[in-house]
């Protein structure tokens, strides 16, 4: 396998699945299908939805051009920090304050490239309801039908429509921008200090992920190497100490025989 083959949109793959590994989660890649009528982005509602009826429990869907940053932090971590209970049905995190980045309402949107998921029956119904909203079935998602193509897509039909359908407490957490999206020199105020989301600097991923995996690394070995320091400076000072002893034996079987 060669590095340099890899493609930046691989490296940010292989970022989640050494993520996941380092932690004992369970990885899946899906390969979604075309839809004949909207954008590939609307892919996501119903996979994430496949994904859960599978069994698990909590769900992370993830961008390849967002990546973990802090490889050997747990994901359980961010989820306490991030106040995400067993009963918040959806989790996201928000976009950059931005005129272009707010609903009709002047609300900020969250960004579907990072989706956490508890499976429960609320967020079926709220995953059902983002997928069936550009049909425009029923009143409430009248205009959806916008979304199906042009960007923002499934990200705007969910910050229009879905999140003020579910609009109880634990239904959708959002997570602060800077948190979970945005990367250094983003110039939007979101450094990404847990995760990073490459939007418009995606050959810059690659790198990061290359920095990522050499920091966990020299992490590893800088551990073992102050362990094996702090073992060989105990070792020292146990001999160092035998030596004195045996000194101070000497010594005195020494002293005894001159006083006879």
């Amino acid at each position: 396998m060669n590095w340099d083959a890899f493609d930046k949109f691989s490296a940010g793959m292989l970022n989640h699945y050494y993520y996941a590994m380092i932690h004992g989660y369970t990885y899946r890649f899906i390969q979604t299908y075309n839809l004949p009528d909207r954008a590939p982005y609307w892919t996501k509602p119903p996979a994430l939805s496949q994904i859960l009826q599978s069994g698990c429990d909590v769900t992370v869907m993830i961008d390849a051009d967002a990546i973990f940053i802090h490889l050997a932090l747990p994901f359980e971590w961010l989820l306490n920090r991030w106040h995400i209970t067993p009963t918040t049905a959806l989790a996201m995190a928000l976009d950059p304050d931005q005129d272009w980045n707010k609903d009709s309402r002047g609300h900020v949107w969250t960004n579907a490239g990072f989706v956490i998921a508890n499976n429960l029956p609320r967020t079926h119904e709220m995953l059902t309801a983002w997928e069936a909203c550009p049909e425009e079935k029923v009143e409430r998602y009248k205009d959806c039908a916008r979304f199906k193509h042009p960007w923002p897509a499934e990200q705007g039909a969910f910050a229009e429509y879905i999140r003020y359908q579910f609009a109880e407490e634990e239904d959708v957490r959002e997570i602060p921008c800077t948190e979970a999206n945005g990367y250094p020199g983003g110039g939007q105020g979101c450094e990404g200090v847990f995760l990073k989301h490459f939007w418009n600097a995606k050959d810059d991923v690659k790198g990061e992920v290359a920095r990522g995996v050499a920091q966990t690394v020299m992490a590893e070995v800088l551990g073992h190497f102050r362990e094996e320091r702090v073992v060989q400076e105990r070792e020292r000072e146990r001999e160092e100490k035998q030596k004195q002893k045996s000194r101070g034996k000497g010594k005195g079987k020494g002293q005894g025989r001159r006083a006879l």
